[in-house]
């Protein structure tokens, strides 16, 4: 099994909020977005052997 590790950069693009208002709206995405990366491992199943061909000559 291969261990991956993800990066996630966040950067706001909203302006016109107050430092306080932004804090709480990136704290609920964030535990949005890791509550829905937090289910079932994600997992690729077993893949098949490549097929054999003959050169093309």
């Amino acid at each position: 099994m291969v261990r991956v590790e993800v990066v996630l950069v966040w950067q706001e693009i909203d302006g016109a909020q107050t430092p306080s208002e932004a804090l709480e709206k990136k704290r609920a995405e964030l535990e949005a977005l890791a509550g829905a990366l937090s289910d079932d491992p994600i997992a690729r199943p077993v893949q098949p052997f490549f097929e054999i061909r003959l050169r093309i000559e």
